[in-house]
């Protein structure tokens, strides 16, 4: 009997040895290896925003790290982050997206990548543990708000075409009460483009500041050429903002502040306009 027992623990052992882990001790070294190139990165970006400025040995030493940092997450981080992003969505059932489960997993790992560098291993956490939290309460958080979002949605191309006489400004305002500021799939392009021109003209008005000017141009790059990037997700354009511009997230912030204004006082003044061309169409029939 007692044999028997030895015989089977040697299988169960056999078997576990054979499992493979895809979130492993390797992982969390790469993670902090990661970490420290871009705290090489973030010293000499202190020195000065400006890359042309930099003395040649910065200059080559930012880049080493640069590439570095890039190879390490392609080789040794971004696969074991997808692979807990599709765990935990199918795990505990996150389903509650307007978007395939693919985009949702490709918009958790922008999102874990933005907090890689909040990572330390000194604190007791080990990387999977943490990240793992990290990811789950953002999807716990996107799902929880467009469960919301279903139940008390309501098309403004519908509104727009059944209540003639509603005010469109109210109308964004109760939209706004609901937690519902998205543009329509149909318009957004117009939106896009219209935002981007309002910047670039009130450019001088609305920031003082040249970091700030050269944080509101990084975006508006990224506006005008938006059909290149891959997918869309507020964590992702903060990187590609800050890699763009050189700039401290606290100030693409601010900045991005005075864009999300600018964003709705577009946005009004479109479907205002579209409202007045919809009411004077009704009225021609007549």
């Amino acid at each position: 009997m007692e044999q028997k027992i030895q015989e089977i623990k040697k299988i169960k052992d056999k078997i576990k040895s054979k499992k493979k882990y895809y979130f492993t001790q390797d992982t969390e070294n790469a993670i902090i290896d990661y970490n420290e190139q871009t705290k090489i990165i973030n010293d000499i970006m202190e020195k000065t925003t400006d890359f042309e400025q930099l003395e040649e040995p910065y200059k080559e030493k930012l880049l080493e790290a640069k590439n570095k940092k890039n190879d390490i997450f392609v080789k040794s981080i971004e696969y074991p982050l997808n692979k807990m992003a599709e765990n935990l969505i199918h795990t505990f059932k996150f389903h509650y997206f307007d978007v395939p489960p693919e985009r949702v997993k490709k918009d958790v790992v922008a999102h874990v990548a933005t907090k890689l560098d909040k990572f330390n291993p000194e604190r007791g956490f080990k990387a999977f543990s943490y990240f793992s939290i990290v990811a789950k309460n953002w999807l716990i958080h996107h799902n929880n708000t467009n469960f919301e979002r279903r139940k008390n949605h309501r098309s403004i191309d519908f509104i727009l075409e059944n209540d003639k006489d509603i005010n469109v400004n109210e109308l964004f305002y109760s939209l706004d009460k609901k937690n519902n500021r998205e543009v329509i799939t149909s318009d957004l392009q117009k939106v896009i483009h219209l935002l981007s021109e309002h910047i670039e003209t009130n450019l001088e008005t609305l920031f003082i500041k040249k970091r700030d000017k050269k944080i509101a141009l990084a975006t508006i790059d990224i506006l005008n050429n938006y059909n290149s990037i891959e997918y869309y997700h507020k964590k992702a354009l903060y990187l590609l903002i800050r890699e763009n511009c050189g700039e401290k997230q606290h100030y693409i912030t601010r900045v991005m502040n005075i864009i999300k204004e600018c964003y709705f006082s577009v946005i009004r003044k479109y479907y205002n306009e579209k409202y007045e061309k919809n009411k004077w169409q009704i009225y021609n029939k007549y």
